[in-house]
């Protein structure tokens, strides 16, 4: 290891506060000054006008600012309201359907088991039904305009 300890020699004058011509002459101390108040300028009738002119464009700013966000917050609110009725409206109205359907697959079914075909042909011939014949046929014709001929068995003109 090396030796830091040396002989050589420092001057400490440097360090020293230095000196000019002899010590500053003091001041008598005196009781510690109070601050001067200022006053104000007064200001004229327009300042004064133009001073209170700009304090209510300011309110009326900060009151149309409240007025339009209080607006905002109360359309918001009613808007949640309605989605959360139609929400309510339409789990109803899920319901009411899903039993719609439920009713029409019975039905349908239930029409299915009865009127099938072969259960069809089994009562025709149960009750002595026959297909139409060609005589027994009438064909309607709507746009055909129809004329009473006779009435209560005597003809009318």
């Amino acid at each position: 290891m090396a030796n830091f300890n040396s002989n050589t020699a420092y001057d400490l004058s440097l360090f020293a506060p230095a000196v000019t011509g002899g010590a500053p002459a003091q001041k008598p101390v005196s009781a510690p000054l109070k601050p001067e108040i200022v006053k104000e300028k007064p200001k004229t009738k327009k300042e004064l006008q133009l001073q209170k002119r700009r304090r209510h464009q300011k309110m009326f700013k900060v009151f149309t600012v409240i007025a339009v966000l209080l607006f905002c917050g109360g359309l918001k609110l009613q808007s949640e309201v309605q989605i959360s009725k139609l929400a309510n409206e339409l789990a109803q109205e899920t319901v009411l359907l899903e039993t719609a359907q439920s009713e029409r697959v019975r039905l349908s079914t239930k029409i299915e088991t009865e009127y099938s075909f072969a259960k069809v042909q089994d009562y025709i011939k149960e009750n002595g039904m026959q297909k139409t014949q060609s005589h027994q046929r009438f064909d309607f014709n709507a746009l055909r305009t129809d004329k009473v001929t006779n009435y209560l068995g005597m003809p009318v003109q």
